[in-house]
This record gives structure tokens, C-alpha cells and sequence, in this order.
């Protein structure tokens, strides 16, 4: 049984936690503090997502309002960020494109970091409705959810293209962040192998670095096509192994299982 006591405290906790880094956040401007913020909140869209579709009534929808809107703003920011690393870490120059991202972080920066209050405010209300609505849950429920999760993601990860890799691996993750929710017991005996779906996410990440590379430099094409193409094989390179991961997805993740 998921209880209704083991989601009041996992809510609980991950409320403290986006408060303690949101303030972080507004005191000293950490990229880092803003990404734990956005971590949190994709941690409670899992259990939202998984409490809409077990049955009964929904407790909320996947990602309310209030998180919604802080989870995009913050997302605005993370992007520039990522952007300024990616070019960083495969040795592109463009002045004026980096100039643009660093203006973009430090202005929507200050302005998230004066409505941290207002966010705070919000996300108190947010969460009363939260805790109110919550109920246990039936270990045969959750196995069930379990089981259709992973079929999905099998279906995303084995269709042709790339398109489904990115959004594969957001799925992954959230089912990783409800993994990490469930009772010792009712966590072991689903037999998932975490270690595979987490290296199966890296991989995907790998490879979405790399595409937004890509497109960044195709976009400004600093370097010419020399680097892009350099890029280009670098990403299909990714791509193929992420392939090579996913092979038997099903059978990997339920290795042993007894579910």
C-alpha cells in the first residue's frame, strides 16, 4: 500500500526543499539552487501524474498553476545557462550570441529572484490543496502503473527518428522520481532496474547536448560547416548508442521482476 501518510510526507519534503532553494536562489543568484528547484518540482508532477491515473478522483492536475508558471520561468533561465555550458564545452565562439545569453540570465534572473515572496505565497496555497486531496493507493494499483509506464517509454525509445528521445527521457526521470517515493518493499519487489533506466537518461542527455548544439551553431554558424559537421557526427554517434541501450528495453527494466 501507498499510503496516504508516506505521499503527505514526501509532498512535505519537497515543498521544504523548493523553499530552502528558492530562497537560496534569491539570496545569492546560484544556477545551481534554481536547478534543484525545477528537480523538485518535476519529482511532484510524478506523483500527480501517477495519482491521475490510477483511478478515482485526481488530486490535482499533473503540474498546477502556481508550479507551472515558476517551473517555465525557471526553465528560461536554465536554458541560457545550458546554452553558455554547451559552448563552453565544445569550444564555440560567438561573442555576441554568448553577450545575448548573459544579458538574458541576469535580467530574467533579477526579476525571478523579486518575486520569490510571491512564489512562496503561492506555493503554500498550492500545497494545502495538495495535502488535502491525497489518498492510499493499492500495491496492485501502483504495479499496474508501473507496468504501463514502462510499456510506453518502450514504445517511445523504439520508434524510428529521434523525435521521441527527448521526451522518453523526461519520462524516464519522472518514473525514476517515483520510484524514489515508494516503500522500501513495494520498491524492491517491482524488481526495476534504476541503475539501467538512470544510464538509459545520461545516454539520451548526452545526445540532446549535442543536438542542441547543433542547431545553435548551424543557427549562428560560428566555425562554418567545418564544426558542424564535426558536431553532427559527434550526435549520431550518441544516437546510435542510445539505440544500443534501449534494445530490449522492457526486458531490462523488469529483469527478474515479480510483478
Amino acid at each position: 500500500m501507498l499510503t496516504r501518510e508516506k505521499q503527505y510526507n514526501y509532498l512535505i519534503k519537497r515543498w521544504l526543499l523548493i523553499r530552502r532553494h528558492l530562497m537560496a536562489y534569491s539570496a545569492s543568484g546560484n544556477q545551481e539552487s534554481l536547478h534543484r528547484v525545477r528537480v523538485e518540482i518535476k519529482k511532484i508532477k510524478a506523483l500527480l501524474q501517477f495519482s491521475g491515473s490510477t483511478g478515482g478522483r485526481k488530486i490535482a492536475p499533473a503540474q498546477p498553476r502556481a508550479l507551472r508558471k515558476m517551473f517555465r520561468r525557471a526553465g528560461k533561465i536554465r536554458d541560457a545557462g545550458i546554452h553558455l555550458q554547451l559552448m563552453q564545452q565544445y569550444h564555440i565562439t560567438d561573442a555576441a550570441f554568448s553577450a545575448g545569453e548573459t544579458q538574458a540570465i541576469e535580467q530574467l534572473s533579477a526579476a525571478f529572484r523579486e518575486d520569490v515572496a510571491h512564489f512562496d505565497k503561492r506555493l503554500r496555497q498550492t500545497f494545502r490543496k495538495l495535502l488535502g486531496a491525497l489518498r492510499p493507493v493499492r500495491k496492485r494499483d501502483v504495479r499496474r502503473w508501473l507496468s504501463r509506464k514502462v510499456g510506453a517509454i518502450a514504445g517511445m525509445v523504439a520508434s524510428p527518428g529521434t523525435d521521441q528521445l527527448h521526451p522518453a527521457r523526461k519520462e524516464v526521470k519522472s518514473l525514476i522520481y517515483f520510484l524514489g517515493m515508494l516503500p522500501g518493499r513495494l520498491s524492491r519487489r517491482s524488481k526495476i532496474n534504476v541503475s539501467y533506466l538512470d544510464q538509459l537518461q545520461e545516454a539520451i542527455g548526452k545526445w540532446h547536448d549535442l543536438d542542441i548544439t547543433v542547431s545553435l551553431v548551424a543557427s549562428r554558424n560560428p566555425g562554418g560547416s567545418k564544426i558542424i559537421s564535426k558536431l553532427e557526427k559527434a550526435r549520431d554517434r550518441a544516437g546510435a548508442a542510445v539505440y544500443a541501450m534501449s534494445a530490449g528495453f522492457e526486458k531490462r527494466v523488469f529483469a527478474n521482476a515479480h510483478l
